[in-house]
């Protein structure tokens, strides 16, 4: 398939057929990748119920894993795979707590807290500022919710407490990732995040978290001139993360054409 950009946008009312569309769209990408021999990885991501167990025919005919929000093959404080920038372990940290601030409404001192909490358990597996430090094995977020809660209570914040336990009780991310996991594996083959179920929050703060997560590996990878696109992500009912801001999505829609991404 050539294409002069690999960015699609449908807009229209709901109820109105897109949903049915974008999924013809895909099923006829991959058809045509398979005539050609070359492969495309897919993750598509919606926050309603457009494709869940319901819609199995869909999963079935493009051979889509269905994923759920529980031990998503991820570390999101892995600095394995990133451009490597001055501080890279504090970015990390601080686009981390801006997803989870975005997500549950939380204020500047909650986002302050998150960081130096996630700071602590990086130094903990002994990755300072120094980039030699930065192929160690990264904290898990689990590891930061227990640097968060063994911190003196005049360091915590309640506001947080709350926010820091929903994804850890839900087992938001798997604590047992291999250390080169990573979101950009999960575009290898045909995915489908399920996010059906989920609060909210939890549906924004997970998909934000992934989508900078892409975009932080995007931006590591060399310009090419290529444009033969091997990597899709489908992100129906984007509205409400563009209104956001989400700047993991920006990036994406605004780079990820040169890099083989659509």
């Amino acid at each position: 398939v050539q294409v002069a950009s690999a960015n699609l946008a449908l807009v229209g009312r709901e109820n109105t057929g897109n949903t049915q569309l974008l999924e013809s769209i895909v099923i006829q990408l991959l058809r045509q990748k398979a005539q050609a021999g070359e492969p495309l990885g897919i993750l598509i991501c919606n926050g309603m119920d457009d494709y869940t167990e319901s819609r199995s025919t869909f999963a079935e005919a493009i051979g889509a894993r269905v994923m759920r929000l529980h031990k998503l093959p991820m570390n999101p404080f892995s600095l394995r795979g990133l451009e490597r920038r001055p501080q890279l372990h504090t970015h990390t940290a601080m686009t981390f707590a801006d997803a989870l601030a975005r997500a549950y409404g939380l204020g500047a001192l909650q986002k302050s807290t998150l960081v130096q909490s996630i700071l602590a358990a990086y130094s903990a597996r002994g990755i300072t500022s120094d980039p030699l430090t930065w192929d160690r094995t990264p904290p898990s977020f689990y590891d930061v919710h227990r640097e968060y809660r063994s911190r003196p209570s005049a360091q915590r914040e309640d506001a947080l407490a709350p926010v820091m336990e929903n994804p850890a009780l839900l087992d938001l991310f798997d604590e047992n990732v291999p250390e080169d996991g990573s979101a950009w594996d999960l575009v290898r083959d045909v995915v489908i995040l399920d996010m059906s179920g989920y609060s909210d929050a939890l549906k924004h703060f997970a998909l934000g978290i992934l989508l900078e997560r892409l975009s932080a590996r995007l931006s590591a990878l060399p310009r090419t001139l290529n444009r033969r696109f091997d990597k899709l992500i489908l992100v129906d009912n984007a509205d409400p993360l563009l209104n956001s801001g989400n700047p993991g999505l920006e990036e994406l829609l605004s780079e990820g054409c040169d890099h083989g991404l659509g």
